[in-house]
């Protein structure tokens, strides 16, 4: 039905959405349960008074016609969500979480990975960078791969990311993103208050402990080091099967790349921002990809090509071979245009 500021239609799934069509572009979604069009008795009295109204900024009241009949529904401006399935950055069909951008997406079952056009040592094998989904970076945009990220929130795919401590009687819990896992396992006594943390959030809670002395465990909770630790905390978003696992399986053979939009933040897990950081990010996850594709052994794999080029029970490296991998995936990421 038409309104004076927009419309209100009702989708593929039986969910009720509006349109406002106002000045500037604004996403709204129904917070008070609108589930059928008669149901106009039982929306009367639920508005908000004006005291109310000025306490809730980010509120809009919508005035609706309905026949002869006007009603006030109170819609909330909150972020959009993205769509449930990984590699996918369009947005929700109605602005919900854990939900799909359309019919066919979820039809579909797979993301739109798109690799950039790469070659490595006379082997044509493409480029898939990615860094902070739903933050609309340009190598996200580009290339489709932000699930790959640590602050990929895994509950949008209906996913689990559990984690325990190594050779230790606690309970093994569930975190939103591989971040948060990251980060608890320094501090694992206090491990519950990082399990609905975002990957931001995380980090953050973990510089507000170490600036109030709390110790840090430098044995990442038996793991030995940030090496093994986030290979446990990979291995365990990307669990065999699962639609994550499946999301990584189509990036094969690409050569993943972590790229920080920042030069200078990050020397260890990305690229650095120009390809002076060691990427560790994407080497492990190459080298998972190569297990869950069965690929681990056979010579044409990367756990071959790079088993010879760093210690896999560190991640160092024994020489600048891979260095060089990385400056040349970085300059190639970054010569490319905007998206």
């Amino acid at each position: 039905e038409k309104t004076n500021r927009g419309t209100f239609t009702k989708s593929w799934d039986g969910h009720w959405r509006f349109r406002a069509m106002l000045p500037i572009t604004v996403e709204y979604k129904l917070v008070i349960p609108y589930p059928d069009i008669w149901d106009w008795p039982e929306m009367t009295n639920r508005s908000l008074d004006l005291e109310q109204k000025k306490k809730h900024h980010n509120t809009a009241y919508v005035k609706m016609e309905f026949g002869r009949r006007f009603q006030e529904i109170r819609w909330c401006r909150e972020e959009l969500s993205t769509c449930r399935q990984p590699g996918c950055c369009k947005l929700t069909f109605n602005g919900q979480p854990n939900e799909y951008c359309s019919r066919s997406c979820k039809a579909r079952g797979a993301p739109d990975i798109t690799p950039i056009p790469f070659e490595l040592g006379g082997t044509h094998c493409g480029l898939l960078a990615f860094y902070y989904p739903g933050k609309q970076e340009h190598c996200d945009v580009l290339c489709g791969a932000g699930f790959l990220g640590n602050f990929y929130d895994v509950k949008m795919c209906g996913s689990e990311l559990q984690v325990s401590p190594k050779l230790r009687s606690y309970k093994a819990l569930c975190f939103r993103t591989a971040e948060s896992a990251f980060q608890a396992l320094k501090f694992w006594s206090m491990a519950e208050e990082f399990q609905d943390l975002t990957g931001d959030q995380a980090f953050k809670r973990t510089r507000d402990l170490e600036k109030h002395g709390c110790p840090v465990d430098s044995s990442y909770s038996g793991y030995g080091n940030n090496w093994n630790a986030m290979l446990t905390v990979l291995r365990a978003k990307f669990t065999p099967g699962s639609l994550l696992a499946k999301a990584l399986q189509l990036t094969d053979p690409a050569f993943l790349l972590e790229h920080n939009p920042q030069t200078g933040r990050d020397k260890t897990w990305s690229d650095n921002g120009d390809g002076s950081g060691l990427n560790w990010l994407g080497l492990q996850l190459m080298l998972i990809r190569d297990q869950i594709c069965g690929h681990s052994g056979k010579p044409q794999s990367w756990t071959s090509k790079l088993r010879p080029l760093f210690n896999v029970d560190t991640g160092l490296p024994l020489n600048d071979r891979w260095q060089s991998a990385v400056q040349q995936a970085s300059a190639t990421l970054n010569s490319q245009p905007p998206a």
